[in-house]
C-alpha cells in the first residue's frame, strides 16, 4: 500500500530559529522567525503547488527581506525598496522578468529599486526557492552630482548646531572622520578610546558588508569635546537623545540647523564634505579611502571636483605637444555690427562665432 503524502507543514529549527516548509523529502526555509508571518509563507507556498506557475515577485520579496537584513543590509532601505517592488511588480512571477515586461517600470524608477530586484532573485536562487534567477536589466548609470560643504559652511554648520549637543556631536564626529550615517549613530562608548584617541566603528557581531567600518585616530581637539561628552553620558550611545540611542535620523534637527546658516546639508553631504577636505589639504585617493573607509572608486568622484591640480601636469604636458596659436578676430567691431544688420541678426554678439569660424 502507497504510503500516503502529508501536506506541506511548519517546523522550527532549534538553532536558528527560523521556521521551515517541510514537504516530501524536502526542507525550504521561510526566511522568518515570527511564526505568523511564516504561515503566511506556508499558504503562499501551497497556493504555488496548486499552481503550474513559479512564485509571484511579492512572495519572494516576502521570503527574501528579513534574510537580506540579517546578513547586514539596511533595514530601512531594504524595506522601503521591497514596498516599491511589491507595488508594481509583485503581481509578475520569475518568468516575467524580462526587458519588454520592465521597460515602463525602468522608466519611472531608480536604478537602486531594480538592484534590490536583482538581490532578491539571487537569494531566492541560493535558497533554491527558484531554479535560476532571471537576469534583470538596469537603467543607464549617469554622473552623481556631488555635494559638499565649504570649510566655511561647515564652521557656519557647527556654530548653528551648538545648541543641540547630539548634533553638534554628530557633525563634529562626520566631518573629521568621514564615516557614515549608521555607523556613527551606532557607535558606543566602548569603542571610543579617550587615552589613545581612536573611535573603532566596527559593530561586534555585524556582518561585514561592502559599507566598511573604519578604525581612525582623532585629533587632540575633538577628543577633547568627545572627553566631555563621555562625562556628561547618560547611555551607552554617543550619540544620545534624552537618555537613549537616536532610533531615527538626525536629518530633520539637522537641516533646521542648516537653515540657521543658510546652508543645506545632510549626513550623506557630510561624508562627501570629509572627503572634500582630505582631498583639498592634498592626500591621496588611496589616502582618503583607507581612512574613511571608501571605496577608491567613491573617492575619485569628490576628489575631482575639488582638487584636479594632480593632474595638471598632464594637462601641460599633452598641451605643450601641440602648435597653439590664440585665435584673433580680424573684423573690427564697426563691420561686425553692419554684417550683423545685413544678415538679420538681432544681436552682433550671436555672430561674432561665425566670423571667428569663416576667418
Amino acid at each position: 500500500m502507497p504510503r500516503h503524502t502529508q501536506p506541506p507543514r511548519l517546523f522550527q529549527h532549534n538553532r536558528s530559529g527560523y521556521w521551515y516548509i517541510r514537504y516530501k523529502n524536502n526542507e525550504t526555509t521561510t526566511g522568518e522567525r515570527d511564526r505568523n508571518r511564516a504561515q503566511r509563507c506556508l499558504a503562499a507556498f501551497k497556493a504555488e503547488l496548486s499552481s503550474p506557475e513559479g512564485p509571484t515577485i511579492a512572495h519572494l520579496i516576502e521570503k527574501a527581506t528579513p534574510i537580506r537584513i540579517d546578513e547586514g543590509a539596511n533595514k530601512k532601505a531594504i524595506e522601503f525598496y521591497a514596498d516599491q517592488l511589491t507595488k508594481h511588480l509583485g503581481h509578475l512571477r520569475v518568468e516575467d522578468i524580462t526587458l519588454n515586461n520592465l521597460q515602463f517600470f525602468m522608466k519611472k524608477s531608480k536604478r537602486r529599486t531594480l538592484e534590490d530586484l536583482r538581490a532578491i532573485l539571487n537569494v531566492a536562487e541560493k535558497y533554491q526557492w527558484i531554479e535560476k534567477a532571471p537576469p534583470v536589466p538596469l537603467p543607464q548609470k549617469y554622473a552623481p552630482s556631488i555635494q559638499y560643504l565649504t570649510p566655511p559652511q561647515l564652521n557656519e554648520l557647527l556654530n548653528a548646531s551648538k545648541s543641540t549637543h547630539h548634533l553638534y556631536l554628530f557633525i563634529l564626529i562626520a566631518a573629521t572622520t568621514g564615516a557614515r550615517k549608521t555607523s556613527i549613530l551606532n557607535l558606543t562608548w566602548d569603542r571610543v578610546n579617550l587615552n589613545t584617541g581612536v573611535i573603532d566603528f566596527q559593530e561586534p557581531g555585524r556582518p561585514i558588508t561592502k559599507k566598511r567600518r573604519a578604525v581612525v585616530p582623532v585629533d587632540a581637539k575633538v577628543l577633547a569635546v568627545l572627553s566631555t561628552a563621555k562625562e556628561l553620558a547618560t547611555c551607552d550611545h554617543v550619540i544620545e537623545w534624552h537618555g537613549a540611542k537616536i532610533k531615527n535620523d538626525v536629518r530633520t534637527s539637522m537641516e533646521k540647523a542648516g537653515a540657521r546658516a543658510g546652508v543645506f546639508c545632510t549626513p550623506h553631504i557630510l561624508k562627501h564634505t570629509a572627503i572634500s577636505n582630505f582631498a583639498s589639504l592634498g592626500y591621496t585617493v588611496d589616502d582618503i579611502a583607507e581612512f574613511t573607509e571608501t571605496s577608491p572608486d567613491v573617492v575619485r568622484k569628490v576628489y575631482r571636483h575639488v582638487n584636479p591640480q594632480t593632474l595638471r601636469p598632464m594637462a601641460k604636458d599633452v598641451a605643450n605637444m601641440l602648435d597653439i596659436t590664440e585665435i584673433s578676430v580680424k573684423r573690427n567691431l564697426g563691420e561686425v555690427q553692419k554684417t550683423a544688420e545685413n544678415q538679420g541678426f538681432g544681436e552682433w554678439r550671436s555672430l561674432v562665432a561665425h566670423i571667428v569660424r569663416d576667418d
